[in-house]
């Protein structure tokens, strides 16, 4: 039986004697000098994980817990540093939550985490259950935080959410993109292009082919970089929408991408796990 791959999923928590300390020391979350203890306490522990043979370390993302709970608002940062500091483990984030991020600019970031890790970077999507930062960083969608309880928020969460992670997806596998959802748009303005960009002439002739088009407007987006070595499998968007817990395999980083499903009422996935392994 093949040994099973273990992530150490770590919540940041600022440390209190009970729940009177905590109210006692408000704003505990705001103390940088207990923030900069735990953070490189973090990385001991990192540290020591990969040191027993730990498969992976991931974290979380959430925002604004000024009590001391869960301060983890960037994943990328600390996987791009914790990289630096482990010699066998996987780092990831579990994970981006979808509704509250430009699509293009995870695509970006993840393929430079995945190159500065030499493919040791696996990376998660999720939906957003908590109110009181996913509301805020989600409002230039009117995305609300929403459980799988079939609401009509839930619904619309749920939409951008199915549209965003295709789009990061193609971001990763396509030399130039051109999409145009129901809440996003590239080029933008889709219908017309980028209009006036003034290095349209080397973008026309080094660039992506299509990019440019005939007026000199912009046409399509190349997300670079492109994840380290290979990009994701290129079978792996349409594949999404099927029900349950999925396995892809990619040819040239063979290991299975993982799939969990919330609630999925036999269609969608409500958080995924993309972990892209090289051989």
């Amino acid at each position: 039986m093949a040994k099973p791959k273990v992530i150490v999923q770590l919540y940041p928590m600022f440390p209190a004697d009970g729940e009177e300390d905590r109210k006692a020391k408000r704003p505990l979350g705001n103390d940088s000098d207990m923030y900069h203890k735990i953070v490189h306490e973090w990385t001991e522990i990192v540290k020591e994980a990969d040191a027993m043979g730990v498969w992976g370390l991931g974290t979380i993302e959430h925002h604004f817990h000024s009590e001391g709970y869960e301060v983890g608002p960037n994943p990328g940062v600390l996987n791009a540093y914790w990289a630096s500091q482990v010699k066998n483990a996987h780092v990831g984030a579990m994970g981006y939550v979808a509704a509250t991020h430009d699509p293009l600019r995870i695509a970006e970031e993840t393929a430079i985490i995945d190159h500065l890790t030499k493919g040791k970077f696996f990376v998660g999507f999720a939906r957003g259950y908590q109110s009181r930062w996913a509301n805020v960083m989600g409002q230039f969608t009117e995305s609300p935080a929403t459980v799988s309880d079939g609401s009509a928020a839930d619904e619309r969460n749920r939409q951008i959410f199915e549209e965003r992670v295709g789009m990061v997806i193609d971001a990763w596998t396509q030399e130039s993109v051109r999409v145009k959802g129901e809440f996003y748009e590239a080029p933008y303005p889709y219908e017309t292009g980028v209009e006036g960009y003034p290095a349209w002439e080397i973008a026309r002739d080094a660039g992506a082919e299509g990019e440019i088009g005939p007026d000199g407007s912009v046409q399509r987006v190349s997300v670079v970089p492109k994840p380290y070595p290979e990009a994701a499998p290129a079978g792996l968007r349409g594949r999404l929408q099927e029900p349950g817990f999925h396995r892809f395999l990619c040819p040239q980083r063979v290991h299975p991408d993982l799939l969990h499903a919330h609630q999925g009422r036999g269609r969608a996935v409500s958080s995924i796990t993309i972990e892209k392994v090289a051989q």
